[in-house]
């Protein structure tokens, strides 16, 4: 079988040629940010201060806010920021800037805005 043909990194001024989107170079730091910020988000949700808020939402929301704009009734089970904390960290504790979503509708709004980022 051929092999597959050489065409430029995906990463913007990056002057390597790779059989892959991204070539090793750029691939593994991508991993690294990708790995630091997962990190970061752990760090985060697993203080004290967003455990006691999320609870608190989650209270003030039983209903997935997301279906009930769509004329449904779904329990929430997952604190959503509305305005995303890497565009907002400003926001991550702010009542204001959360709302209590079920599964299936923070997977798809985290997905909308990870094709969008």
């Amino acid at each position: 079988m051929p092999a597959k043909p050489l065409k430029a990194c995906a990463t913007p001024l990056c002057p390597e040629l790779t059989t892959e989107r991204f070539c090793a170079a750029c691939a593994a730091e991508r991993q690294t940010t990708y790995d630091q910020a997962r990190a970061a988000d752990h760090k985060f949700y697993a203080t004290r201060a967003w455990r006691k808020l999320r609870l608190r939402i989650l209270d003030r929301d039983p209903f997935c806010k997301q279906c009930e704009r769509e004329g449904e009734i779904t329990a929430s089970t997952t604190v959503d920021h509305i305005q995303r904390r890497r565009w907002r960290p400003d926001l991550a504790l702010e009542p204001k800037n959360l709302e209590g979503l079920c599964e299936s509708c923070h997977n798809a709004k985290t997905a909308s805005e990870t094709r969008g980022s």
